[in-house]
């Protein structure tokens, strides 16, 4: 029965400091880390930016070739 006793007070010890490192640590197992970097809006904007303008010039094109298609089908019927 003291093996027992002790093996149990030792399990509850491990258990106990694993609980405490992992809360001093902010690491629980099954939970998603936040995100620490922080970016600034400049630098985070630029590329979707760039990005936007060149849909938008996609669009304006493949709107005039559409248009253009559509008038050379007319013309030729």
């Amino acid at each position: 029965m003291k093996v027992f006793m002790i093996a149990w007070v030792m399990f509850c010890f491990l258990v106990i400091a694993g609980l405490f490192i992992t809360y001093a640590t902010d690491s629980f197992p099954g939970v998603p880390v936040p995100q620490q970097a922080e970016i600034e809006k400049d630098e985070a904007c630029s590329p979707c930016e760039a990005n936007l303008k060149r849909l938008k010039a996609a669009r304006e094109r493949w709107e005039r070739e559409r248009k253009a298609q559509a008038v050379a089908a007319s013309e030729t019927q």
